[in-house]
């Protein structure tokens, strides 16, 4: 496995969400991007906020060069709720931005071909929480060669 293909891919996806504005034709604007296993904690005073981390690297096919890959990798978002009121817009907003900028040939323009959503799960919040969260699933399929890194 290719650490810096994987390090390329994620920091292409990571800027792909820092393109989510509202000046690029989005329903959000994004304030923060941050890579790894994150918390609300880390976005106080930056919502909404993205994190994207990667869970495991599958090995689809090997062949006498190379392997044929599937990154698998978690978006988790974060942003205002209003739940006193049933108020879940921003949420739902940030997750359709979410899958709009992966499959964007202009904002993903790598990897869109490529990337695949799969399961999207959400906290959205109680009377108490002021937030909602969401976990999206994301498949990348590419080949890399053996012996490069």
């Amino acid at each position: 496995m290719t650490i810096s293909l994987q390090n390329t891919i994620l920091n292409a996806i990571k800027l792909s969400l820092e393109k989510i504005t509202i000046a690029n034709g989005y329903q959000s604007d994004v304030a923060i991007v941050k890579r790894g296993v994150r918390t609300i904690d880390d976005m106080v005073g930056a919502l909404p906020g993205l994190t994207i981390w990667k869970e495991k690297n599958i090995r689809e096919d090997d062949y006498q060069t190379g392997s044929m890959s599937i990154l698998v990798l978690h978006v988790w978002g974060f942003c205002n709720v209003d739940a006193r009121n049933d108020d879940y817009d921003n949420l739902d907003k940030l997750v359709a931005d979410v899958e709009k900028v992966l499959t964007s040939s202009t904002h993903n323009p790598t990897y869109y071909t490529a990337t695949f959503i799969r399961d999207t799960e959400y906290f959205e919040g109680g009377p108490e929480d002021a937030f909602g969260i969401f976990d999206i699933v994301v498949e990348l399929k590419y080949f890399y060669n053996f012996g490069s890194i």
